[in-house]
């Protein structure tokens, strides 16, 4: 992720896939970490991030690596070859479409673990014990709420 280069999320998400030893699921997510601390004071468009995102993204590639250790190439998404592979609910080696995905959602949808408070740091709230069911699709498609 050259400075000032522009990539689309399907790109980003084949090369992390595919070419995990040039790009990182760890990486994107410290890019993105990077970005907010970068410009966040002067826009204030984050009020809360998830603290374990990081650690999150790490997951996901350990999990890749186990993928392409086994020799997974033939990946399936709902049934049809798509050379991504989710594996078994018991054993997934992909999460989904999304997996590793750095996603930011607006602060008024609730968010299990990450404070709630609708843009106004004044309106802080304690974390809520479950996610809104537009994160929890996120969640389960692989994306990382940032």
């Amino acid at each position: 992720l050259a400075r000032g280069s522009s990539v689309t999320i399907g790109s980003l998400l084949h090369h992390i896939r595919h070419d995990g030893h040039h790009i990182t699921c760890a990486q994107v997510m410290q890019k993105c970490i990077k970005n907010i601390q970068r410009y966040n004071p002067a826009i204030n468009a984050v009020v809360t991030m998830n603290d374990k995102a990081l650690e999150e993204a790490r997951k996901r590639d350990t999990m890749l690596l186990k993928s392409r250790a086994e020799g997974s190439r033939d990946i399936t998404i709902n049934g049809k070859n798509n050379n991504d592979h989710y594996g078994t609910a018991s054993s997934p080696t992909i999460l989904g479409p999304l997996h590793g995905l750095p996603v930011i959602v607006k602060d008024t949808l609730e968010t299990e673990g990450i404070r709630t408070c609708s843009g106004s740091p004044e309106l802080k709230s304690p974390l809520p014990p479950s996610s809104s069911s537009f994160v929890h699709i996120l969640r389960r498609a692989g994306a990382i709420i940032l």
